[in-house]
């Protein structure tokens, strides 16, 4: 009897141990997934500001709207009307000749930008905050500044604040130095690459906007 039994448990272990190796098998040959590669993204971003109330939002877009519907007017010098002046009787004098020479009429300078832009300029629009707007502006395309041959052979580095306003087809204006560490090293160099700067336009209610946009630049003799 012994040895009936002693079979029928070295065949139920025999069982168990292949089903252990059909049931693992699968879990052994599965290779690990790769890790998920980081998305790329822009190389430049511009953070979001929290925004203001919807009412403060609001009546800055109906001014805007407003400006920007407005007329543009050049204002022109009215000529002054000349008043008859009261004839005064002189007594009769013997007539004296005089070489005078005529007074000399000063040149007047003119602006050459006055008769390039077609017409006057008017003050700009004030333009929105970055918290104001729905869509931040989006760096498109960047131009790196070109690090200054002097900085780079005495190892000098800094920082460049600026502040610039982009319109509603993404060009940069009004570019504006806020600060610099070291000044006068970097500043020029800055300033040529940022006008050369093109966004995708910053958006209010669906509608491109003009932003003001403050970001600092780095000069790093590492990067």
């Amino acid at each position: 009897m012994s040895s009936p039994v002693r079979m029928l448990g070295v065949l139920a272990l025999a069982l168990v141990v292949n089903l252990l190796l059909f049931c693992g098998l699968p879990l052994l040959t599965q290779t690990k997934q790769a890790p998920a590669l980081p998305r790329y993204e822009e190389p430049f971003s511009l953070a979001t500001l929290p925004k203001p109330e919807r009412k403060v939002r609001n009546s800055r877009r109906k001014k805007f709207e407003q400006e920007r519907k407005k007329p543009k007017v050049i204002k022109t010098a009215l000529p002054k009307k000349s008043i008859p002046q009261k004839t005064k009787i002189q007594p009769l004098m013997p007539r004296l000749q005089l070489d005078a020479a005529p007074p000399m009429i000063a040149a007047q300078k003119i602006d050459p930008s006055f008769f390039e832009s077609g017409q006057a300029s008017l003050p700009g629009l004030k333009g929105f905050e970055l918290g104001e707007v729905d869509t931040p502006p989006r760096l498109s395309h960047p131009v790196n500044p070109v690090y200054p041959y002097d900085a780079r052979r005495a190892g000098i580095t800094g920082v460049v604040r600026v502040r610039f306003m982009v319109d509603e087809h993404g060009r940069v204006s009004k570019i504006t130095i806020l600060s610099a560490k070291p000044q006068n090293v970097f500043e020029k160099s800055v300033l040529n690459a940022v006008r050369r700067w093109r966004f995708r336009p910053g958006v209010l209610d669906g509608k491109p906007v003009p932003t003001w946009v403050e970001v600092p630049l780095r000069f790093n003799l590492n990067s």
